[in-house]
């Protein structure tokens, strides 16, 4: 825990303090062969990605390619929302296309 009551997995933007990983287990992936991951207790709202960062995050769920190859690191999103920039592959026409993500 941090001076201010955080975890340190917790990032605070906006407000709202959150975890970039939620309840997804390391390494998950909604583009991956297990297919679309819920997280965060969210009723399939809220989906686990990864950044093109490398991390693990729960992030809103975005489903079709609408804004694909909008951003290519989290710099290009809205970071001050928390939006990171989410590996798209499984739904991009072009793969390894990045698409800005609201955080769960």
């Amino acid at each position: 825990m941090v001076a201010d009551g955080r975890t340190d997995s917790e990032v605070c933007l906006g407000g709202r303090c959150v975890t970039w990983s939620g309840t997804c287990p390391a390494g998950a992936d909604s583009c991956g062969a297990g297919g679309p991951l819920s997280c965060n207790n969210s009723n399939d709202q809220c989906r686990c990605y990864r950044s093109l960062a490398g991390d693990t995050r729960c992030g809103r769920r975005a489903d079709g390619a609408g804004n694909c190859g909008s951003c290519a690191d989290d710099a290009d999103c809205d970071t001050a929302s928390g939006e990171f920039c989410a590996d798209y592959d499984c739904l991009c026409p072009v793969g390894k296309e990045g698409k800005c993500i609201q955080p769960c």
